[in-house]
């Protein structure tokens, strides 16, 4: 490994670095301003206040009102609340029992519904994509019950990222008056965030993909939407999910939230260019290009290399200071291929061979460059021909 050289890391989809405004804003709540925001007093008060503001900022970006705005642990702890929630409310009022998803969600919608297939009796339909990973919305509408008490897909897919047409399948679930729930963790910076616009019911965000910290969520939920607790306890947020809050959390994530949708007009177009430069390169060295060819986001580049293990070449250029991955770091350290690719029709051994760049703001067009040289000498050392 070249230690004189620095690190390159092309991983945004998995963690991102903390924005230093997000710092500076989260640093007061660290130390004077300590306070725990049920308190009554001014300490106490100083607190609730700074979660208000943020709550404030969060809805101003996403176009809706405040009071719909859940704080969580995470966006996986906001995909287990929209969709345990609306289900089991659902279930007990009118017995609905009927769950529509896809197979290429992340594992926090997927298993959650499983979950309750498995074990509080839910009938599940994992709607299958095509080839690019895009999901068909008339597929979506046959699938559709008289029972179905939520439908849940993902705006943009973190293993490929293809894009889905939210807006459109939103329509018709909102048509048929069925509560439409999106995972929204990969689009922040990337994609619009209006709910009213996009016809969503639920929409799950964190900040750790937008230059936030870690250990903290959000869900937007309607509030006409019936929405059971998962987590029980005090009377906090309207009952809606018990705890303290974390106020330099929350403070960070809507400060990263603003921060991100201000830099979308202008980030994104500087994504694109760099990820085209990459696809370019990446099918001059024989790569296979996953995911959609345009329906995609900007900085989300999946590929493969017959006959080369995706594990392998991502630790060869780590071993040169290139931070890559093989799709979910939460299902990294696992040796079945990706759910994601084996849905979008490819055989284990090319699911195997998948390989994620995730671009962030930092990145270049050196860094390209540098990729591409680092991939060209590694693909001659682990080529079986």
């Amino acid at each position: 490994m070249n230690t004189n050289r620095a690190r390159l890391y092309l991983d945004h989809a998995a963690a991102t670095p903390l924005a230093p405004e997000v710092v500076d804003a989260m640093h007061l709540y660290w130390s004077d301003d300590f306070g725990n925001p049920s308190s009554i007093h001014t300490e106490g008060v100083a607190a609730q206040h700074a979660v208000d503001t943020a709550l404030h900022t969060i809805a101003s970006v996403l176009e809706c009102k405040a009071s719909s705005l859940t704080i969580t642990g995470s966006g996986t702890e906001s995909c287990n609340l929209a969709i345990r929630g609306v289900a089991r409310a659902a279930k007990r009022a009118h017995g609905s029992s009927h769950i529509l998803t896809s197979a290429i969600e992340h594992h926090a919608v997927l298993n959650t519904c499983r979950d309750l297939q498995e074990h509080e009796g839910f009938e599940l339909t994992e709607a299958a994509p095509d080839k690019h990973g895009l999901l068909s919305v008339e597929i979506i509408e046959a699938a559709l019950r008289d029972d179905t008490a939520l439908v849940s897909i993902m705006y943009a897919n973190n293993e490929v990222g293809t894009v889905q047409q939210i807006r459109t399948i939103g329509q018709v679930c909102r048509e048929r008056g069925i509560p439409f729930h999106v995972d929204a963790c990969q689009a922040t910076g990337q994609l619009p965030l209006t709910v009213e616009r996009l016809n969503v019911d639920l929409f799950t965000l964190n900040a750790s993909k937008a230059y936030g910290p870690k250990g903290v969520g959000l869900l937007y939920a309607d509030p006409r939407i019936p929405l059971a607790p998962v987590i029980t306890g005090g009377s906090q947020q309207l009952n809606r999910r018990a705890g303290t809050v974390a106020v330099p959390l929350v403070v960070g994530m809507a400060t990263a939230i603003e921060l991100a949708e201000r830099q979308r007009e202008t980030e994104v177009p500087r994504l694109q260019e760099l990820s085209a430069q990459l696809r370019e390169g990446l099918s001059v060295l024989g790569g296979i290009l996953y995911g959609h060819p345009t329906e995609r986001l900007a900085n989300n580049v999946s590929v493969g290399f017959d006959g080369i293990d995706g594990e392998t070449l991502v630790l060869y250029l780590d071993a040169q200071g290139i931070s890559c991955a093989t799709g979910a770091a939460c299902t990294s350290n696992r040796t079945e291929p990706s759910h994601v690719l084996t849905a979008m029709g490819f055989g284990d051994a090319e699911a195997k061979a998948a390989v994620r760049f995730t671009l962030g703001r930092s990145t270049t067009a050196t860094d390209i460059d540098r990729v591409l040289e680092a991939l060209s000498s590694v693909l001659k050392t682990l080529s079986p021909n």
